[in-house]
Parts: C-alpha cells; sequence; structure tokens
C-alpha cells in the first residue's frame, strides 16, 4: 500500500512536471531545465551552496504567462499533503491564490522550526522566486526542483537510490543556521 501510494505521489509530480514543461517555450525551456543529474559533474549545481543569495537559473513567475504559473504552482503542490494545500482548487486559481499556495509550500518547510527563526514572504518576495526542475519527467524517475528567492532557497530532492530517498531543504542565504545541513547529512549517510 505504501509503494502504490508513492508510486501515486510520482506519478502525479511526473505528469504536472511534463504538463509545466510542455507549456514553456523553447527560450523558457533552456532556461527552467536542467540535465538530469546522473554523476558528480552534472550533479554540481543542483550541490553549489552559497551563503550568500546567488543564481541559480529557472524562471520567474514574471517570466511565465498565467497558465505557465498555474502549472508550475501544480507542479509544487504535487510535493506536499493535502492539508498544506489547503482548500484551494490549485488547478483553477488566480495569480494571487497562486502566491498563497507557495507560501502554504513555504509553511511546510519553515513551520517545523521554533517560532523565531519561522520567515514569512511578501508578495513582491514571492513573485521573484524563480522555480527550476530537473530530471525525468518519467513517474518514479529520479528528479529534483528548486525554488530560489533573494532570500529563500527550498529543494526537493528525490535523485538518489532509483528515485527512492527524497530530501528537502529550506534556507534563508542570507541568514540560515550557518551550516550546510543537506550537505552533511549525505556525506554522513550516503
Amino acid at each position: 500500500m505504501v509503494n502504490a501510494a508513492r508510486q501515486d505521489i510520482a506519478d502525479r509530480m511526473a505528469e504536472a512536471a511534463l504538463f509545466w514543461v510542455d507549456s514553456l517555450d523553447g527560450r523558457q525551456r533552456r532556461t527552467a531545465v536542467g540535465a538530469v543529474p546522473a554523476d558528480e559533474a552534472s550533479d554540481s549545481e543542483r550541490r553549489r551552496w552559497f551563503y550568500t543569495p546567488t543564481d541559480h537559473g529557472g524562471l520567474t513567475m514574471h517570466q511565465q504567462r498565467p497558465a505557465q504559473q498555474r502549472g508550475a504552482m501544480r507542479l509544487v503542490a504535487t510535493g506536499f499533503s493535502a492539508a498544506g494545500l489547503g482548500d484551494a482548487d490549485h488547478a483553477a486559481v488566480e495569480y494571487t491564490v497562486q502566491r498563497e499556495l507557495l507560501r502554504a509550500l513555504l509553511r511546510t518547510y519553515v513551520d517545523r522550526v521554533p517560532l523565531g527563526a519561522r520567515r514569512t514572504w511578501d508578495d513582491a518576495a514571492l513573485d521573484a522566486v524563480h522555480v527550476a526542475w530537473a530530471g525525468s519527467l518519467e513517474p518514479g524517475a529520479p528528479h529534483y526542483y528548486r525554488l530560489q528567492g533573494t532570500r529563500l532557497l527550498a529543494e526537493w530532492d528525490n535523485t538518489q537510490r532509483d528515485a527512492n530517498h527524497a530530501h528537502s531543504v529550506w534556507r534563508d542565504p542570507t541568514s540560515d543556521f550557518g551550516l550546510d545541513v543537506l550537505g552533511a547529512h549525505r556525506s554522513m549517510h550516503h
């Protein structure tokens, strides 16, 4: 039953990724889609960490048409629970509601830390968030997404063990805890 549920999530994520990528024109696709991480060299961009904001590519919401924005948010929504998604119908939402979906997704990251360390983002900060996808669009295959803004880096990484070992991370590159937690975990346990 657990494997069936995981497969369903992988299928929905791959379907949403394919829908979003297919909606992009050639220029947008070159900006948004990277190579499948297959080895140390091709995985270097995904693993490039800095404590100051850096551009990792991807499309901002402003660089996408409304239908593409909805597709990006549909893809992002596949990575969190119905509780995180709330009552919003993400297939039919307008741009302002998409921001709320992005906020809801980001809360799945930041609500795990003490209140004093939690962040919120205003509309302007969310409008500057870049969305990037790397990897296969096939269900169950390795994939990765990144949400990145000036004071935001959130990642979903499901590229290990035949896409059967996911990691996610959130950080504020300008004011985080001073550690590369995901990098330390991967070096110790993988």
